[in-house]
C-alpha cells in the first residue's frame, strides 16, 4: 500500500464492504483513518514504543459499543527480555503455573 488513491480505496473497503476482513499494511497505513467496523489489529514484532503500541492497538473497536483485540506477536526472546527488565525493577511478579510449583 504505496499509493494514497490505494490506500483510499482500502479504507473504503474496510468500512463499506463487509466481505473485506482482513488487510495486511505496513504501519503507516493505519495512521489517520477511522474504521468504526474494525475490530481485530494483530501486529507482529515488538514496537519501538508503547506510544507506538496504543496508535497501532488504537485503530480498533473505534464504536464504542463494540470490543476489539489488538494483539502483538512477539518472538519469545522478546518476552524473556521484557520479563527480565520488569523483574529487575520489581513491577512484575509472575503468576505461578504448574512448572513453578515443582
Amino acid at each position: 500500500m504505496c499509493w494514497a488513491e490505494e490506500n483510499e480505496e482500502t479504507v473504503a473497503m474496510l468500512r463499506d464492504d463487509p466481505l473485506c476482513q482482513v488487510v495486511v499494511a505496513t504501519v503507516a497505513f493505519g495512521q489517520g483513518f477511522n474504521v468504526v467496523s474494525l475490530l481485530d489489529s494483530i501486529s507482529l514484532g515488538v514496537p519501538k514504543s508503547v506510544a507506538q503500541t496504543m496508535q497501532q492497538g488504537g485503530r480498533v473497536a473505534r464504536d464504542p459499543e463494540t470490543t476489539g483485540r489488538a494483539i502483538v506477536l512477539v518472538q519469545a526472546s522478546a518476552y524473556s527480555a521484557a520479563q527480565k527488565y520488569l523483574k529487575t525493577r520489581k513491577i512484575f511478579k509472575p503468576v505461578q503455573g504448574k512448572e513453578d510449583q515443582q
